[in-house]
């Protein structure tokens, strides 16, 4: 049989019906995993790749265009809660899938992904030979499992019913299909001296796991670029979507969150438990939060004469004058 050679102008058609709804029905933030998935189809991605957040987002759909854009195709996903298990099921050089491999409902004990993540730092495990290994779960992520992996979060509630009929129709899924083959094709001649550099570094087994993972990341956006394809821009900062999202579901809710003439009002200590969860990281602070929205400029005052840029400000509202954040309506355009 002839192997199929996709030309440019398909492949980004394709990229269009099948890459980009998985944009447009989960955010931004899934635009790491999908350079991760790049990445492997030239060289194993050192850490592994950790969905959680929102169970309605973390459904089974977009494991499903994980597995067209992976090669995968004949793999239905493994639930399971071992080791041993996943061993068995890793093959060098292939995709391995895992679907709710830490369900939220764990509490004592290690979760599964702990578990992989120590697994993988084993360079004897077979773990270390697979190209992508991808974990959903609803168990939340400790910074130091952040810094070991690639954490994808998804902010509640999840795509609407239109954007997950985008991403799961049958043209959609043979589009990714069509992309994936082009991918394999075309990564390794699609290889440049910068992005040799950077898949060196991230094989570097005596880098810490975070700078090996940027650097894939990054020779990811390399290649793309030299296979003509939508390099796709940095992900918003994860704070930003999670403070968004707090603010969406607290608008209504005059003790927490409103409407001001100008912009937004938040009253910090009834927010940050809510960016919190929308985060999925309880180690989330009061000044992390300061510092993305002042990072972007959708914090008020940031004016040079103010005295303490950044603070709450006293604000009246609906619950009489209080000191609140005072946030751009920029963020939730």
């Amino acid at each position: 049989m002839q192997e199929l050679k996709p030309n440019l102008d398909d492949v980004l058609e394709c990229w269009s019906i099948g890459v980009q709804p998985l944009i447009d029905a989960y955010g931004r933030s899934v635009i790491p995993l999908l350079h991760a998935i790049v990445y492997s189809h030239r060289a194993n991605f050192p850490v592994p790749v950790f969905i959680t957040g929102s169970a309605r987002a973390r459904g089974g759909a977009l494991l499903e265009a994980v597995n067209d854009l992976t090669g995968d195709w004949s793999v239905v996903h493994r639930r399971t809660t071992t080791l041993p298990t996943l061993r068995l099921a890793a093959e060098r050089r292939q995709p391995l899938l895992v679907d709710d491999a830490a369900p939220g409902a764990e509490h004592e004990g290690p979760s599964m992904f702990e578990l992989i993540s120590d697994e993988t730092l084993d360079y004897g495990s077979p773990l270390q030979e697979v190209s992508l290994l991808v974990a959903s779960g609803g168990r939340r992520l400790s910074k130091q499992l952040r810094d070991r992996s690639l954490p994808v979060v998804l902010t509640s509630p999840g795509p609407s019913g239109a954007a997950l009929r985008g991403v799961t129709s049958a043209a959609a899924s043979d589009a990714r299909r069509l992309v994936q083959i082009h991918l394999q094709q075309s990564a390794d001649r699609a290889i440049t001296p910068r992005a040799r550099r950077q898949i060196h570094t991230a094989a570097d087994t005596t880098l810490p796991p975070a700078q090996r993972r940027d650097a894939a990341l990054e020779a990811a956006v390399t290649l793309l670029r030299a296979m003509e394809l939508p390099a796709l821009e940095a992900p918003e900062d994860p704070i930003l979507t999670a403070t968004r999202a707090a603010l969406l579901s607290s608008l209504d809710e005059p003790a927490v969150a409103g409407r001001l003439a100008r912009d937004l009002y938040a009253v910090p200590a009834q927010l940050v438990p809510r960016v919190r969860a929308a985060a999925h990281n309880d180690e989330l602070t009061h000044s992390d939060i300061v510092r993305a929205l002042e990072s972007s400029h959708l914090l008020t005052p940031h004016a040079k004469n103010s005295a303490t840029p950044g603070s709450t400000t006293p604000t009246r509202t609906p619950n009489g004058l209080q000191r609140v954040w005072r946030i751009s309506c920029d963020l939730i355009r």
